[in-house]
């Protein structure tokens, strides 16, 4: 018997697209607490939030990729990334599903020529529903994550 290869995924919902994130990144959901404005060099975040002490840059995905969106309740994603932990504003999580890795499918060419979509590694269908695969390393540009070094 092989073992097939799978992968925890948190799906969540920005506007109408549904958008994955690799569940080892993922170390909490929590529900938005006071969120502290920041300067305005610090464009796609929408300021810092505070965890178990700990400052948390908190970034906009819907601001950066340019997409209005009108939930009235958000949540934070906290995740891990380069031995810092950053903050995604979504507009609700979804579900956590496993999958096996041969589900994923490299992002299309095609999609790629929108400005955005290099911030995604894959692609799945999960049922009917079709969900791009965050890349975390690519989202946080370096221009951002030396934002994220200083606010930390």
């Amino acid at each position: 018997m092989t073992d097939i290869k799978k992968i925890e995924i948190l799906i969540f919902k920005i506007k109408n697209y549904l958008i994955g994130i690799d569940g080892e990144e993922v170390v909490e959901i929590v529900n938005i607490p006071q969120l502290f404005p920041l300067e305005e060099k610090y464009n796609f975040f929408d300021g810092i939030i505070d965890f178990h002490g700990k400052k948390i840059p908190v970034l906009s995905l819907a601001k950066k990729w340019g997409v209005s969106s009108n939930a009235r309740e958000k949540q934070i994603i906290i995740a891990k990334r380069d031995n810092s932990l950053i903050g995604f504003l979504i507009d609700s999580s979804e579900a956590v599903v496993e999958v096996p890795l041969s589900a994923l499918d490299n992002f299309p060419d095609f999609i790629k020529l929108r400005s955005y979509a290099d911030n995604f590694w894959a692609i799945m269908k999960l049922k009917d529903k079709i969900i791009l695969l965050l890349d975390t390393d690519v989202v946080i540009n370096e221009k951002e994550k030396i934002l994220i070094k200083e606010i930390s």
